[in-house]
């Protein structure tokens, strides 16, 4: 006995020192850093609420701030209910997963196996749960119609059966193109294997042995005393910010869009996962590119060394974005509900960076949002931008300035507000102030297009194209609408 336990001590010890090294590998969350950081945020953005988590091994932190609805000044807290959007697809990719864990179903299962009523124009048999999953299924792209919420018994059942007729767009396996209705067929799926509605499966398959008691895919179970409101810029001006009419929610597309929260809830998912790392759902299971990946409900790429683990969505007055770092143990999400000026993925990215050695960039106000205020106040355009002008010319500006943020203020003016010719004011003051910004003359190009001066246009966005403007679906609609009306002035 005591030779055994001679050569166990040793054992122990190293044992110890490995979870010791571990424990001090996690990055040291700086709670009053990120506090005064989020503060500044909230200051700084229009945004109703504000809700933030930070997980860092067996550490975390949370913030909350503002209203869950403005115009009764309702408070949104830790317990407030909020819509997670595409949070929703990896809830039912983590679904999908441990069901096959338990054997009730294989991801590489053929669709129709389970729902005998799934049919495509095209090789839909060869469509599996995993192409749902990673959206490589080649179901061609719905957007939710949320005006006319469904929560009839057969609603998701009408969802499969909705495309019945439509051509797959590619074969399956081929390529990525994100279609809510993987989704929302997986959510069906699993309600037939489950052999209960599809809310009941979430809940006491995966939501209820978590303890996310409040989570639920269930709208009619939310308490409306407490749930987070959407909300959208009332005046692209003065920033008023109003409730949206509509919530985003059908039951048509629960699985792509029905997963409600809370603070505490989702902190405590992200602690799991980051401890656990479950199999299949933490694995890059499609390649679209160099170092970057689609997972199940994750975009993935890599950033420092590191993979990310991305989530990044806008709908319905809502936004968010989730950031997992695995191999560091690091998670990241930060919310809000709205959808107008703001990338909640920028704040979280740099909270990532902090938690990984880099120093936090001071949070500034936009630039944009504070000329139009002024404008708000009566001030002319000429007076808003020579102030801008000056405010620039500062070594230590208040606010933060580039040429996007000027450009959006020359696009509200152009597209929300139909102030064309101070639009084109800020245009042209954005080409001058940043002749190297492709940007900046996309927009003067397509402020020009508008204005009828169709040569100029294109002489102007041909020089964005030299100057290598990144290729986007804007550049590539801009490029298309000024081609189509210089063949309409020739056959004129």
């Amino acid at each position: 006995m005591n030779s055994l336990r001679t050569l166990l001590i040793p054992f122990l010890c190293l044992w110890l020192l490995g979870a010791c090294a571990t424990k001090q590998e996690q990055a040291f969350i700086p709670n009053q850093t990120v506090k005064q950081y989020l503060d500044q945020v909230y200051n700084a953005y229009p945004l109703p609420g504000l809700a933030v988590v930070v997980v860092s091994g067996d550490q975390v932190y949370s913030y909350t701030n503002g209203y869950r609805q403005m115009k009764d000044s309702l408070p949104f807290n830790q317990e407030t209910m909020f819509f997670a959007g595409e949070l929703s697809e990896v809830m039912v990719a983590a679904a999908a997963v441990q069901f096959e864990r338990q054997g009730k179903l294989q991801l590489s299962d053929q669709v129709s196996l389970h729902i005998p009523y799934f049919q495509m124009d095209g090789d839909y048999k060869g469509i599996t749960l995993h192409h749902l999953l990673t959206h490589t299924s080649g179901i061609p792209n719905f957007s939710p119609a949320w005006d006319m919420p469904a929560f009839d018994e057969e609603a998701l059942a009408a969802t499969t059966q909705s495309i019945v007729y439509q051509p797959m767009e590619f074969e399956a396996g081929t390529r990525v193109k994100r279609s809510p209705y993987n989704i929302d067929i997986a959510a069906d799926l699993l309600q037939h294997v489950g052999q209960l509605p599809f809310e009941q499966v979430m809940q006491e398959h995966y939501l209820n042995p978590l303890r996310l008691g409040r989570s639920t895919f269930d709208f009619r179970q939310l308490d409306s005393t407490n749930l987070a409101m959407p909300h959208h810029i009332g005046h692209w001006l003065t920033y008023e910010q109003r409730v949206n009419e509509i919530y985003p929610y059908t039951r048509e597309n629960v699985g792509s869009y029905g997963f409600h929260t809370s603070v505490n809830d989702l902190q405590k998912w992200m602690q799991w996962i980051l401890n656990n790392q479950p199999a299949g759902l933490l694995d890059a299971h499609y390649k679209t590119g160099k170092d970057t990946y689609k997972g199940y409900g994750w975009d993935i790429f890599r950033s420092d060394g590191d993979f990310i683990y991305n989530s990044h969505w806008g709908a319905g007055g809502f936004s968010a974005d989730m950031s997992l770092v695995p191999e560091k143990q690091l998670g990241v999400f930060v919310w809000t509900n709205t959808m107008d000026d703001f990338n909640p993925a920028l704040i979280s990215s740099r909270l990532i960076g902090l938690l990984r050695g880099k120093e936090l960039t001071p949070v500034k106000p936009p630039v944009h949002i504070a000329m139009s205020k002024m404008l708000a106040e009566g001030r002319c355009m000429e007076e808003v931008l020579a102030w801008f002008e000056t405010e620039s010319e500062k070594t230590g500006s208040l606010y933060e300035m580039n040429p996007t943020l000027l450009g959006q203020l020359g696009v509200n003016l152009l597209h929300r507000l139909q102030m064309q010719e101070q639009a084109m004011q800020v245009f042209e003051l954005a080409v001058a102030k940043y002749p190297d910004s492709p940007q900046a003359y996309l927009n003067l190009a397509e402020g020009l297009l508008i204005s009828g001066e169709i040569q100029q246009a294109k002489e102007v966005f041909d020089r964005a194209i030299a100057m290598n403007a990144p290729p986007s679906a804007y550049v590539t609609f801009l490029g298309e609408r000024i081609a189509v009306e210089i063949e309409n002035q020739k056959n004129t």
